[in-house]
């Protein structure tokens, strides 16, 4: 029988990201205890971006400038954020039921496809996705 592993953390400090198991679901066998540090250093640095995005006003976040060439908003960071956390949790989610597959991968197509697609949506849209 799996040994059950309860999560003491508010749902608002996981930041809609990386979940621990909670009461009653089964804990994950190989799960390596070191990582809890990991994940919590990704949860902090989620907060802070939290944190730092939450300071701008809108107009700021539609701004270009925090990339050039292309030309990327705080707004298209958080889309290339969330795209990228989104692929991990797939990939990951793969592996842990053994049906990854290796496979050839377009970084930077991903990225132009992503930042095409996320564009003209709103910030409200954009940053919900990210948080997952």
């Amino acid at each position: 029988m799996a040994q059950e592993v309860q999560d003491s953390r508010s749902p608002d400090s996981l930041n809609g990201r990386l979940r621990l198991p909670i009461a009653g679901t089964p804990a994950w066998p190989a799960f390596d205890q070191s990582l809890i540090a990991e994940i919590d250093l990704e949860r902090a640095r989620w907060a802070e971006i939290t944190a730092l995005t939450e300071m701008l006003t809108p107009g700021e976040r539609l701004a270009p400038g925090y990339f050039v060439d292309p030309d990327w908003s705080a707004k298209d960071l958080i889309a290339h954020l969330g795209m990228w956390l989104t692929e991990a949790e797939t990939q990951l989610i793969n592996i842990a039921a053994n049906s990854y597959e290796p496979h050839e991968f377009d970084a930077d197509r991903r990225n132009a496809a992503t930042l095409a697609a996320l564009k003209d949506q709103p910030w409200d849209v954009v940053w919900t996705q990210a948080k997952g």
